[in-house]
């Protein structure tokens, strides 16, 4: 297994930025319809899952936020704050610790309901993975992400349109 992760690893740090950005919204579809059953068996037996949604009709100033401000604020506060806060105030330099507290600063923003919280288990690291890889390359990691969480917000928006 950890070979395996370490294979995964030297496979996405070696790409392009925008073949790894296909790659990462890739990974994340996958994620989402590999739990997507479960999402049907919460609703069914527990009820609403909840988000920024829940209550309201998606219309255009709401697609345009979640699509431009949204990432642009969260890769601010829970990647590139916390990320650099955790390594100057902290002198954090364990990149784990780094990705998992960044993390779970992100899953913990969107405690909407424990599935939803579920949900974001692996946007959370992920984000925090691809800001530490491009941290180290020193290739705009703040932009990287943040176009990553964009179109990934644009993806899932889309799917509520249809």
């Amino acid at each position: 297994m950890k070979n395996n992760i370490i294979r995964l690893h030297n496979y996405l740090k070696g790409l392009t930025p925008v073949k790894f950005i296909i790659t990462i919204l890739i990974m994340e579809v996958l994620f989402n319809l590999l739990m997507g059953p479960i999402y049907i068996i919460y609703i069914k037996s527990i009820g609403a899952v909840g988000g920024p949604l829940e209550n309201s009709t998606l219309d255009f100033g709401m697609f345009l936020t979640g699509v431009t401000i949204v990432p642009l604020i969260e890769t601010l506060i829970f990647q590139l704050g916390t990320i650099r806060v955790l390594q100057i105030f902290f002198k954090v330099k364990n990149k784990k610790v780094l990705m998992l507290i960044s993390a779970v600063a992100f899953i913990l923003e969107h405690r909407y309901s424990p599935i939803y919280m579920l949900f974001m288990i692996f946007p959370g690291i992920i984000y925090a993975y691809t800001f530490i890889i491009y941290d180290d390359k020193k290739y705009h990691p703040y932009l990287i992400v943040a176009t990553i969480h964009a179109l990934s917000n644009l993806i899932t928006l889309s799917f509520n349109l249809i």
